[in-house]
């Protein structure tokens, strides 16, 4: 299931094999969760496309209700009288066909809806979909949404709203929406979103919109791409279709060459096609009288009018016909590519017979919308009007059969002069054209009927796997001819009836005879997947196909004489490699897992695009159980090594399992060993077997090896060491010694060392990482091994679809279409005696991320590791591990995970025939392991199916044992433990509890009150008692102490401590809160003469509300080193290149100079000033090349960055001047009067809100080209990356304030519908859609391909002046007026992530350095400050933003400084243009 129709389809099937019925039959447990899951998968694009109106049972939009006309007037049935009855007829004919209104009642509610699904199923996740698919409310509040599981933060704008998916924007809903239009089709097949058969479909719309000739070239590119062709799958069926558009594209072009009709054919046209609704009496004769009084029906005048504007527009031709012709043939070739790659194969003989009845001459209406080509001798006219015959159209399924079997033969019966087979090529265009031009004679004193033919195969016991018969109607065969067919030659003949007409129900004595109704090409997948059964011959003679000797013992059946020789496969396109993969298994679980996870997988991907299929070898979880009992371990490794094409070897510190003795066959690809020393690990015997067991003097070019450095073993923990160690010193020699002798080999495709780290312990199994570099090394040389060797030796077999190879004699009788097997039907080939057995077990890590093992031997190539695995998961269901990988824990605690099963039916038929312990094998559900029963268990399985004990001494009749006696006993009769339920609530207890909890529920019940405890009151400031609360409380805050008396307070304080009269005076003055003392320093003789201070009370109380309302906390003293408080930054010589000193002063303007612009080659600067001069000057040597006096203030210079031209745009006043200033080379800025120059205007004038003039003579003399002409004053102009558009700003408070301006089409238009507010400054994006518009407070980010803002930055100053874009455009620079600069990493907040605020003036401009790590800016205080801006690619490194150096060299004017700072686009140099009217250069 990939798709949500697909999961729908699944429930609906279901619901057939329950019995159907409108009753919704129950789903089983598992079907019900594995489609939750599923549904878990799909995205909101997939669910919103095939959530249709019909299946949620929603009626369709009623169509507009057309005005009443009036009735027919009374003075024409006068003036007409004579035909009044005709068209009083013909006014309520037309009435009943305009007017009259169906009902269309809502279609029934589907139960196999998605919403039905949903809730059938009780799918609760992802609660977004789910919520959005059953139409429920957007939560009212945060709790609701808390409690509802939808992502993301809660949105108040959409509470209380019904939630809906949002529409799939697909092609067809985009065409729907924007018309039928050439550039909606245009805009479709340049962005791709058009699929192939929607273009076969839609070719008619497609051609007759208009498209440009461009767009035909693409769309007869991917017709006759071969790859275009084979990814669509499409059937020539699908072609033949478009091919009949195309013809009727052709008819269009002939009629719009004739004359166009007048007043009266068109009624005649009208009445023609009402013709058949108007009684008999009035519609044999339409005289002209009659037709000239059809005009005064209203009515009829509409249906006229209409009837012109559809004819006119079907003679508006956009197409030619050489463009037809194209298509015809691209048409063809796609054809012939479909025929041979799209095609299913079918396997085993096959007999095509076509019926020649009579019947087969009459039109096939099912099939009107098929053409077949090469018949050019026909009228274009009848080709697109009239379908094809019967007789055509089985033709044509016949050779597409013909086509796609592995052996065919057509024949032609029900006629009487061709009796032998009919000759074909194998090209499907081709063969029908023959099969038409045979002089076929169906009438005759004797026809050669179908049951004649299946006689002579009977009589010349030709051996036949399937006959297909196209007919009429189903065809019975006389006698029994093809029951004794099946007894005699053919036991599971096929017999298919494909019958041009509807069957109906018949009953079949045999399920190898099929009828099927309507000729279709799913005739042939039927056809292919009722021939894949006939496999099981092609397994049994593969011994005879491939040579392999016949074993001992074994008695072969011999041949019955007269049939076929041999079966072969049938012939496929693809092909597989086989990759072995041989290593030790304990210290390389980190390689495999990367090698199955990654690498293969991306060879799979790339593999797959030239038919080729990656199988990777990886015995890492052992063999099964029925292998390693018979010792056949180092059988199954080296066959599978024999089998496989490439050999990857890893090596480290172990040498792997040792087999006791080396237990093969006699086989010859085993003869080497026989003579090798014993003693050897199975990974040192894998590898001698690729290179010299084969025989193959090539098999070394497909070897790799790759061999780990032990440096790592250092950071190996202790307790992991001895899993990357030599298990001995014995096998340390050896493994060296192996090593050596691998590296000493000759010819290897790869011998490698790599480097790798110690990684951890995951579920028990040690790893390593760091393996990036040798994961992409093993990519690279076995992607260029299979390139090299196996896809372009197959390349010129599979990529050239040349004519010969399709016209390729297939000479008589059954021909054969391919002589070999391709390396994958040898793969299977090879494979299907394994499977026999029941040997082997490969398994495939898809990236689960679970690793998975055999429990029947765990690690047989580690005999140390072997140990027993039991379940300890107790008495508990099974069924709660289905949805685990695992299922259990054995007794160290680990995971046992399930065994791969990967045995289809063949496999578990084969196993069931051959192994004579099938009967008595059972599947242990607590460890998925296949065990056999003994003696002992089946005899208690029998006992117990026929109702017996199973212990068979036990005696169920022995005499009964009085227990009790008339004594009383001190013990209990039994010491048996308590029953398990004497510890669970009984269901009395269960009763109550659940009364009780209803009655809390519903508040009859309630709960005491918690008795109110009076609050004590404790002083807050008391001693400080270790007993008390305040002792025992670990933070208590001491009361704060009062400073001690000076000498201010004392009664006889010294000379200097008392006030003069100024003082006094002063003190008296002065408000209470800003005295520094509260009372005057007096003194006094004696202590005695001191009053009563008079502030006393008032002291006390302020002191109570100081203690007791100002809040306090302890501090911690924190003893820091103030210089660690300063961020560590690195030296400004560190940072270098920046500019330091100045080089060179630009001098000529005689007033501001407010802005400058650089060319694109850094060779030309443009300055604009207040005196109405632009000046152009040469960078190097500060010469003015040019001066253009422009009449006004120059508030804008802007150089186009596109280096292809030569163009400034310039804002002066309330114009834009375009200036082509010819400098640097003339063929540069030639070509850009000639891009000027090829613009052509419109037909049709739209409004813009500006006006573009181009230049008179004499401003083209001075370079100016355009002149675009706003309403209100300019002060900015900024270009786009690509130098088409840009962007002008303008002083105004309305909408209007920015205008993005097209050069090349001279269009300008407003993209802001309202104001946000005075725009300072606009920019591009320079890589992104995204445009940049700063106000005085925020600066707003808008997506212009979405037309939506995107962010909004708030800037934290009072207004913004300038702003500066990152070459990368992830970061933002603002400069204000009140100092401030401000930095925008526009990826991690809305608000500055610094304010930097270096200059004592006004900012007036910044700037970033197209390539290095720089940005400036410019005060008003004449300085110009540069600072080293490093932005990182890591996200989670921040900015480094460090002030390098403070260049000065403007002299202020008239209160300004710096007012234009500019970086050179390659050099790190800048330029500042000043109030001082120079323009100065710092290197």
């Amino acid at each position: 299931m990939q798709l949500p129709s697909d999961w729908m389809e699944v429930a609906r099937i279901h619901q057939s094999l329950a019995g159907g019925g409108e009753k919704v039959a129950s789903m089983p447990s598992c079907l019900r969760a594995s489609m939750a899951d599923k549904f878990r998968q799909f995205d909101a694009y997939q669910l919103a496309k095939y959530n249709s109106r019909k299946s949620r049972g929603k009626k369709r939009c009623r169509r507009k209700v057309k005005q009443e006309l009036e009735e027919y007037p009374e003075e024409v049935l006068e003036k007409f009288s004579v035909t009044s009855v005709k068209l009083k007829d013909l006014q309520r004919v037309f009435r009943q066909n305009m007017y009259s209104r169906k009902e269309h009642p809502a279609p029934p509610k589907d139960p196999f809806s998605l919403k039905a699904l949903i809730q059938r199923l009780h799918i609760s996740e992802p609660a977004q979909h789910v919520m959005s698919l059953l139409g429920r409310k957007y939560p009212s509040d945060l709790q609701a949404f808390s409690r509802s599981r939808l992502p993301g933060p809660w949105d108040s704008r959409l509470a209380g709203t019904r939630m809906k998916l949002e529409k799939p924007q697909t092609w067809d809903r985009e065409l729907s929406e924007k018309g039928n239009q050439a550039y909606v089709w245009e805009k479709l097949i340049d962005a791709g979103k058009l699929p192939f058969m929607a273009m076969l479909r839609n070719l008619r719309s497609i051609i007759k919109s208009g498209v440009s000739e461009k767009h035909h070239e693409r769309l007869l590119k991917r017709l006759e791409g071969k790859d275009s062709v084979i990814r669509s799958k499409q059937l020539p069926f699908r072609f033949l279709a478009a091919y009949k558009v195309i013809w009727g594209l052709k008819k269009d072009i002939n009629e719009s060459e004739k004359r166009f009709p007048s007043i009266p054919k068109i009624i005649q046209m009208i009445l023609k096609e009402f013709g058949s609704r108007v009684s008999t009496k009035c519609s044999h004769f339409w005289s002209a009288c009659d037709q000239r009084a059809c005009m005064h029906i209203p009515v009829v005048k509409r249906l006229v009018t209409i009837k012109i504007k559809k004819l006119r527009k079907a003679r508006c031709i956009l197409y030619s016909q050489d463009t037809l012709e194209r298509y015809c043939q691209a048409l063809e070739t796609a054809i012939r590519i479909s025929v041979r790659h799209n095609l299913p194969p079918i396997p085993g003989r096959t007999l095509i017979l076509i019926s020649c009845a009579h019947e087969m001459y009459s039109y096939y209406m099912r099939a009107k919308e098929l053409c077949f080509p090469g018949s050019g001798q026909e009228d274009v006219d009848t080709r697109s009007r009239n379908p094809p015959i019967k007789r055509e159209v089985a033709m044509l399924l016949g050779s597409m059969v013909y086509s796609a079997a592995e052996k065919a033969q057509v024949f032609l019966c029900d006629q009487c002069n061709i009796l032998e087979p009919v000759p074909l090529t194998g090209s499907v265009l081709k063969d029908v054209q023959t099969l038409k031009s045979l002089n076929i004679r169906s009438y005759g004193e004797k026809k050669r009927t179908v049951s004649d033919i299946v006689t002579d195969l009977l009589i010349r016991r030709q051996h036949v796997d399937t006959i297909l018969l196209l007919s009429n109607q189903p065809e019975k065969i006389r006698g029994s001819c093809l029951w004794l067919y099946r007894n005699r030659v053919s036991p599971g003949c096929l017999f298919v009836n494909v019958c041009a007409e509807a069957v109906k129900s018949r009953t079949f004595n045999n399920r190898n005879e099929v009828v099927m109704g309507g000729f279709n090409e799913q005739v042939l997948r039927f056809m292919a997947e009722c021939g894949d059964s006939r496999f099981l011959d092609h397994v049994e003679k593969v011994d005879e196909i491939h040579g392999l000797p016949k074993k001992q013992g074994v008695v072969m059946a011999k041949q019955e004489t007269g049939t076929a020789p041999l079966i072969l496969g049938p012939k496929t396109r693809w092909h597989s490699v086989r990759v072995f993969v041989s290593s030790t298994f304990r210290d390389m679980h980190g390689e495999r897992d990367l090698l199955i996870r990654s690498v293969f997988p991306e060879l799979r991907a790339r593999a797959a695009q030239f038919c080729l299929a990656v199988e990777d070898i990886d015995l890492r979880w052992g063999i099964t159980e029925y292998e390693s009992q018979r010792n056949r371990q180092l059988e199954l490794c080296l066959s599978e090594v024999s089998q496989s094409q490439l050999f990857i070897g890893l090596l480290g510190e172990r040498y792997g399992h040792i087999p006791r003795e080396y237990s093969l066959p006699d086989e010859p690809q085993y003869e080497w060993i026989k003579t090798y020393p014993t003693g050897r690990s199975i990974t040192e015997l894998e590898a001698l077997q690729f290179l010299t067991g084969s025989k193959d003097p090539t098999a070394a070019s497909r070897a790799f090896f790759y061999i780990r450095e032990p440096d790592f073993l250092g950071s190996v923990p202790e307790a992991w060491k001895a899993d990357f160690l030599a298990e001995s010193d014995e096998t340390k020699h050896q493994v060296a010694d192996l090593k050596e002798r691998i590296e000493k080999h000759e010819g290897l495709a790869s011998l490698s060392r790599y480097m790798c780290q110690w990684g951890g312990v995951a579920q028990g199994r040690p790893y390593v990482k760091g393996l990036e570099e040798f994961g992409t090394r093993v990519l690279q040389d076995i992607w260029e091994c299979l390139w090299h060797q196996f896809i372009q030796k197959e390349d010129t077999i599979l990529a050239d679809d040349t004519e010969e190879e399709e016209e390729e004699d297939h000479g008589s009788g059954i021909e054969e279409n391919s002589d070999t097997l391709s390396s994958s039907e040898k793969t299977k080939a090879g494979e299907a005696p394994k499977k026999k057995g029941g040997l082997g077990l490969k398994v495939r890590d898809r990236g689960t991320g679970q690793q998975e093992e055999l429990l029947e031997n765990e690690y047989v190539e580690d005999s140390s590791d072997e140990e027993d695995i039991r379940n300890t998961v107790g008495n508990i269901p099974m069924e709660w591990y289905q949805e685990f990988p695992h299922i259990g824990y054995d007794l160290d605690g680990r995971k046992i995970y399930k065994p791969i099963r990967n045995k289809d039916e063949l496999d578990k038929f084969l196993e069931k025939m051959e192994n004579p312990d099938y009967w008595r094998t059972v599947q242990d559900k607590k460890t998925g392991v296949d065990v056999k029963l003994t003696d002992e268990q089946v005899e208690l399985v029998n006992r117990l199916q026929k109702g017996q004990f199973g212990d068979v001494a036990f005696n169920p009749y022995e005499p009964a044992v009085d227990f009790f006696s008339s004594q009383v006993m001190i013990h209990p009769v039994t010491n048996r433990p308590a029953d398990k339920r004497s510890f669970i609530p009984s269901l009395v207890e269960k009763e109550k509890v659940s009364r009780l909890v209803h009655a809390i529920k519903m508040g009859w019940i309630k709960p005491r009150k918690p008795k109110e405890e009076a609050p004590t009151f404790y002083d807050l400031w008391a001693q400080e008692d270790p007993n008390s609360i305040l002792g025992r409380h670990k933070m208590h805050v001491p009361a704060p102490k009062l400073p001690l008396p000076g000498h201010q307070e004392s009664y006889n304080p010294p000379p200097e401590y008392l006030p003069s009269e100024e003082e006094k005076l002063a003190w008296e003055q002065e408000d209470p809160s800003e005295r520094k003392l509260s009372f005057l320093p007096q003194r006094y003789d004696c202590l005695r003469h001191v009053p009563a201070f008079p502030r006393f009370i008032h002291e006390r109380f302020d002191r109570c509300l100081d203690l007791y309302l100002c809040p306090r906390q302890r501090k911690m003293r924190v003893n820091v080193d103030p210089e660690d408080l300063i961020p560590k930054l690195p030296k400004p010589r560190d940072l270098q290149p920046f500019p330091t000193v100045q080089a060179l002063v630009y001098r000529g303007h005689s007033s501001l100079v407010r802005c400058l612009s650089v060319s694109p080659s850094g060779q030309w600067l443009a300055s604009g000033s207040d005196d109405g001069t632009v000046r152009f000057w040469e960078v190097c040597t500060a010469r003015c090349m040019k001066t253009l006096p422009v009449g006004g203030c120059v508030k804008s210079v802007a150089w186009n960055p596109n280096p292809t031209l030569c163009l400034v745009a310039v804002a002066v006043e309330q114009s834009v001047l375009l200036v082509n200033p010819g400098l640097g080379d003339k063929l540069l800025y030639g070509a850009t009067d000639q891009l000027l120059e090829s613009y052509v205007p419109p037909e049709e004038e739209r409004p813009q809100p500006v006006k573009w003039e181009e230049a008179s003579g004499e401003e083209h003399g001075r370079g100016l080209r355009l002149i675009v002409r706003h309403g209100k004053a300019l002060t900015q102009v900024t270009w786009h990356g690509k130098g088409d558009y840009f962007a002008t700003v303008v002083s105004d408070n309305s909408h209007l304030q920015v205008l993005i301006h097209q050069a090349s089409k001279r269009w300008s238009q407003a993209p802001f519908r309202r104001s946000k507010g005075q725009v300072q400054r606009v920019l591009f994006h320079p890589l992104r859609p995204f445009f940049f518009v700063a106000t005085q407070r925020f600066v707003r980010v808008y997506n212009l391909l979405k037309q939506e803002l995107t962010k909004k930055l708030q800037a934290n100053c009072k207004w913004v002046s300038s702003m500066a874009l990152h070459p990368g455009g992830d970061n933002l620079i603002c400069g204000s007026y009140d100092s401030k600069l401000a930095w925008f990493d526009l990826d991690l907040s809305t608000k500055p992530y610094r304010v930097l605020r270096h200059h004592k003036a006004a900012l007036r401009a910044v700037a970033f350095h197209p390539h290095y790590p720089l940005f400036a800016s410019g005060s008003d205080d004449g300085s110009v400050i540069v600072c080293h801006g490093m932005v990182y690619n890591d996200l989670l490194q921040n900015p480094l933003i460090v002030p390098v150096k403070v260049l000065k060299g403007h002299a202020p004017a008239h209160d300004l400084g710096v007012l234009e700072v500019l970086f050179h686009p390659s050099q790190p140099w800048l330029f500042s243009a000043g109030a001082d009217a120079t323009v100065r250069l710092f290197t």
